[in-house]
Parts: C-alpha cells; sequence; structure tokens
C-alpha cells in the first residue's frame, strides 16, 4: 500500500498514519483505508471504539440470604447478585459456596447472578454462604454471610401454679394461678397468644391469671420470632 488513511469521529479530513496512537476515554468511531500505487483506494472501514480509563474498582456483591437473617426455609434460595459500572462483570470467574461446600456448577449463573437452591433440607442453625466474582479488567470482589434456618414452632405448656400442667383437662381452684411458658430453640419466642371459651379476641399473655369458679375452654399457642407459629392447643378446664 502506499498509505493508509483515518478519520476519527466524523472528521472530514483524512489524516495519513504514520505511527500508533492513543484514544482519549469514551466513545469514538474510526474510518479509515488504503490507497496503493497505482492509485486504488480500498472501500472505507469503520469501526466503533470504547475506549475505557484504568479500573481499579471491583464488582459491587450482594449475597441472599443477607448477612444476620433468618429463613424459615429449610431449602432456602442462596444467591449472589454482582454488577461492575466499569468493564462489567466477568461471571466466568464466580466462585459460591455453601458452608464450605463449592457450589458453582450447581448454581444456574447468568451474567448478573447465581442461584443455587440446596436438594436436602438445612439443619437448623448457623449457614454460611461465599462468593468470589471478577470484573473484566480483573479486580475481585468477595462476600460472606452468615444465616439462620429456624423452621421450628414453638411449644407452649400450660403453667398452674409456676407447675407444667400434665393434662389436657385440668382441675383448678379458683385461688390457683394459671400461666404459660415457651420454649424455642431458634429465633426465641416473640408472643404467648390466648383465648377463653372460643372468643374471637385473642390476648397477649404477659403475667400470670386467675379465673372465678365454673368450666372453661382455653386455646393458646405461641410465636417465635422468625414466624413460625406453634399449632393451637386446647385445654379443658373446670374451676372450683
Amino acid at each position: 500500500a502506499s498509505e493508509t488513511l483515518y478519520a476519527l469521529d466524523g472528521a472530514s479530513v483524512p489524516v495519513v498514519f504514520i505511527s500508533t496512537f492513543s484514544l482519549a476515554v469514551g466513545t469514538h468511531t474510526l474510518a479509515f483505508h488504503s490507497v496503493d500505487r497505482a492509485g486504488n483506494a480500498e472501500t472505507p472501514k469503520t469501526v466503533a471504539l470504547t475506549m475505557f480509563g484504568p479500573d481499579v474498582t471491583p464488582p459491587t456483591l450482594a449475597l441472599t440470604p443477607a448477612d444476620g437473617s433468618t429463613t424459615t426455609a429449610t431449602t432456602p434460595v442462596i444467591a449472589a447478585v454482582y454488577s461492575d459500572a466499569g468493564r462489567g462483570a466477568d461471571a466466568a470467574t464466580l466462585r459460591l459456596s455453601l458452608d464450605g461446600v463449592d457450589v458453582t456448577t450447581q448454581a444456574a449463573v447468568t451474567a448478573s447472578s447465581a442461584a443455587f437452591v440446596p436438594a436436602a433440607a438445612l439443619a437448623q442453625g448457623a449457614h454460611t454462604v461465599s462468593a468470589r466474582v471478577a470484573d473484566l479488567a480483573g479486580n475481585y470482589a468477595s462476600s460472606t454471610s452468615t444465616f439462620f434456618v429456624d423452621s421450628m414452632s414453638p411449644i407452649t405448656t400450660v403453667l398452674i401454679n409456676g407447675l407444667p400442667a400434665g393434662s389436657t383437662s385440668l382441675i383448678v381452684i379458683s385461688t390457683d394461678s394459671l400461666g404459660f411458658a415457651a420454649t424455642d430453640g431458634g429465633s426465641r419466642v416473640l408472643e404467648t397468644r390466648y383465648t377463653l371459651d372460643g372468643s374471637t379476641a385473642s390476648f397477649v399473655f404477659s403475667s400470670t391469671f386467675s379465673l372465678a369458679g365454673g368450666t372453661y375452654t382455653l386455646a393458646f399457642h405461641s410465636q417465635d420470632r422468625a414466624g413460625n407459629l406453634e399449632t393451637l392447643q386446647v385445654e379443658a378446664l373446670t374451676v372450683l
């Protein structure tokens, strides 16, 4: 070729290429063609160029379930969501693990997220998710989240004068104090509610109480802080 000419960003006068050059950060249009010594001109070509500056910022990376959260699901969705405002996230670099086991190959991985659902129920208690991903400039981000599985409801017992009642049909006297004791091995008890004789209005248990002579139907249950609700229990009471 006799010479190669090029024009940047729609310039009307092309420049003869002499040596390599650099472009400012941003988008550019480069048009070029060559001419041989016989005067034959190549059909002009045009390419769109995007120039990036130095990228030293890692991608953003968020995990689900969130750190410190509690879920009632025993097979929760384990997810990593990532993005990069620079050159973009490189999903091929993603690594996702649950409780120290790499589950990347079992996850559904896209350009911006990865999701994994355990095949078997997770044990009650704490679990840890870890993830690592890079952007196309090679900057890595990593994150860890510890969450808790609590799918078990509280257990509530009726107390008579502070002692557990061992029957669902009770005979007490009007001076006896009635109450409840609720236990929960996970997120802890939020509240205990009870009703008398099928009332639509329930009471939050806060202190012991007594009943006048007669017969009653006492229904009660507790709820923990994860939202697990105990199955309603019913006691038949005869108060003397």
